[in-house]
């Protein structure tokens, strides 16, 4: 096979390097459909998804609220696409669309399956405390994320690491499971396929809005794997004074200092050197909160934040 169009269905963020790639390789035809615009923002104004904005003039872009509907799928048909990809896309796709394509239909996925189905992997994998992730490459059957593996990539979890570094460094590494496939269908020669082992299979479901809100009479670093999770976005928060204050960067103590004075979940004193708050938490563990930021306001250290809130010393944070 000399050309290959492609039809990709993206629509956020993880989807782009990926995209990027397939858009540069000038192998045939590329269709990229997209989730409509929606309201984002505080003005709620329309805005195109990720994808859409990268590839906006680039090649040609259609917005679909339904890539299941008969139309849709019929307009499809007509195109002959070879091959379908999907990463990021937010849709289910039905039998009648990713069967289309005489390849098939495969999607990238943000963690090593059969662990970690779903449309949370990445931060899910932060909260369990996973030492390693990856991305899988599997073709699309009528299962969420449950279809044959093409291939996996593998990495460790940097102990500081937070879901927007993971992310980052997990889109770039779905490339380089792309690359090869790519170049195989392009050669007519589709790569082996195997089974999910069923046994080991575990979801990831969406992230509640309930799920930010920090507990402070959990162990240190259960939360610790909670503000990495939810960092910089949409961002774990605690509540003091009536007003909701996000946590976007924290420390455990290494080794284990004592908790502050009284010991109590949510107790919060200033360290020693002022660049970090200490807030008491289960088993008379302690975490430093480094950045934060006040709801309605902008992202400050420690530092600048308690030269803003001299009354912090001895507050609990809820």
């Amino acid at each position: 096979m000399k050309k290959l169009s492609v039809v990709f269905l993206a629509s956020g963020p993880f989807a782009l390097p990926a995209l990027h790639h397939v858009l540069g390789r000038a192998d045939g035809e590329l269709l990229v459909v997209s989730q409509p615009d929606r309201p984002a923002g505080r003005g709620k104004s329309e805005r195109a998804t990720a994808a859409a904005e990268s590839v906006a003039s680039k090649t040609e872009l259609v917005k679909s609220p339904n890539v299941n509907a008969p139309a849709f799928i019929e307009g499809l048909r007509t195109r002959r696409f070879d091959l379908m990809l999907v990463c990021d896309f937010g849709q289910i796709l039905k039998p009648a669309l990713f069967e289309l394509p005489p390849l098939g239909c495969f999607n990238l996925h943000g963690s090593i399956l059969p662990a970690y189905r779903g449309a949370a992997p990445i931060q899910r994998a932060l909260l369990a405390g996973e030492l390693r992730t990856g991305v899988t490459l599997l073709r699309v059957n009528e299962r969420c994320d449950a279809g044959p593996i093409v291939s996996t990539i593998e990495t460790d979890i940097g102990p500081a690491e937070n879901y927007g570094d993971l992310h980052g460094r997990l889109s770039d590494l779905a490339v380089r499971l792309l690359a090869p496939f790519l170049d195989q269908c392009v050669a007519g020669k589709l790569p082996p396929e195997h089974p999910q082992d069923e046994s080991r299979a575990t979801m990831a479901p969406k992230i509640k809005k309930e799920e930010l809100h920090l507990d402070f009479s959990r162990p240190a670093a259960e939360i610790d794997r909670r503000v990495r999770a939810f960092a910089p976005k949409p961002g774990a928060y605690a509540m003091w004074k009536g007003r909701r204050f996000k946590i976007l960067k924290a420390e455990l103590e290494r080794p284990p200092a004592p908790p502050p004075a009284s010991g109590a979940p949510g107790r919060i004193e200033v360290a020693p050197d002022r660049r970090s708050l200490r807030v008491a938490c289960a088993g008379k563990t302690c975490l430093r909160l480094m950045d934060l930021q006040p709801e309605g306001g902008r992202v400050q250290a420690a530092a600048e934040f308690v030269n803003g809130h001299p009354d912090l010393p001895g507050a609990v944070w809820v």
